[in-house]
């Protein structure tokens, strides 16, 4: 199975220990300062290659060192690079997280760049035209490819007879709500399934009950729609069958950045291997546990096999 994915791919920065007391002193030692790649697109295409299966990435990057890192570090995972666009006008897009010591806090820092700036121009037909399976990602946060853009893969996909997949990335302030709703109204008559969070969806659609949004998303034609409820679990619908999926992870999350990633990951890989609902929704759960349990956004993925056996753990069967 050959796997496109479609978004933003950024550079992420860790710091550890952070705490309040940054600003009152000169000296604040650091366990390390790992880097990782991050944004949506990197996260699933490395998710996706790790669970199973030829992946590639079509994006932009910034001609920079922080780019330069992204791309050896998706290299080295085996995710092919060829349709991933390097710019000298603009830097890479890097995301600072602070991570306290004891203490349970966590800070964000980001410099824009290229993960704003990727537009159709960047998704060449060539690039669909390989995949079996179109998954675009971080829709709502690519002014450049919102919209029209989204709606055109899509729709190309479709027209060659691929699978389709989508997920949305809120930037708080980018779209208004009738926006959001217009541009991803577009997409979707062309999405075979769309998971959102639970915030996203409410954004698009005004409404944070699971059963409304099923029902308001459902008149666009998707075959499935699933919300992420966050600890909660996700609630599936194949318009046939409902599942309130429960999550897969116990104890206390290291580091949630890359869970819903890593969800649509699972999810996307037991559709396209012809699971049952049931099948999908629990290889999902079990790939968003498995980065809850570390820090990175991919860094806790696992190949199918492995996640088909954290399954088995909880009691259940794969099918």
């Amino acid at each position: 199975m050959k796997f496109l994915c479609v978004g933003q791919a950024i550079c992420d920065l860790y710091l550890h220990p952070v705490t309040p007391a940054v600003f009152e002193r000169h000296d604040n030692p650091l366990d390390g300062i790992p880097v990782y790649g991050g944004g949506d697109a990197n996260n699933a295409s490395i998710d996706l290659k790790r669970i199973g299966g030829e992946v590639a990435l079509a994006t932009s990057l910034g001609a920079d060192t922080f780019g330069h890192q992204v791309l050896k570090l998706l290299q080295q995972e085996g995710v092919d690079t060829r349709f991933v666009s390097r710019r000298a006008d603009l830097p890479t897009s890097v995301h600072v997280i602070m991570l306290s010591g004891d203490e349970n806090l966590r800070g964000n820092a980001y410099l824009k760049g290229t993960g704003q700036a990727v537009e159709r121009k960047d998704i060449p037909d060539e690039a669909i035209e390989w995949a079996d399976h179109v998954h675009c990602v971080s829709v709502l946060s690519q002014p450049l490819l919102d919209g029209e853009g989204v709606a055109s893969i899509l729709k190309y996909a479709k027209s060659l007879g691929k699978t389709t997949s989508m997920d949305l990335q809120l930037d708080s302030g980018l779209w208004t709500p009738e926006e959001c709703l217009e541009k991803v109204a577009q997409a979707l008559p062309y999405c075979d399934v769309f998971l959102p969070s639970i915030d996203e969806a409410k954004v698009v659609a005004g409404t944070d009950d699971p059963i409304a949004l099923k029902e308001f998303f459902g008149k666009y034609g998707i075959k499935i729609f699933g919300v992420k409820l966050g600890s909660k679990g996700a609630f599936i619908t194949d318009y046939k069958e409902d599942i309130w999926q429960e999550p897969l992870y116990r104890g206390a999350p290291v580091d949630t950045l890359g869970c819903g990633d890593a969800f649509c990951s699972g999810f996307i890989a037991g559709y396209t291997r012809g699971l049952s609902l049931r099948g999908c929704g629990l290889m999902a759960s079990a790939a968003a546990a498995k980065i809850c349990g570390s820090i990175g956004c991919s860094d806790g993925m696992t190949s199918y096999d492995e996640l088909v056996a954290h399954v088995h753990d909880y009691g259940y069967e794969v099918k």
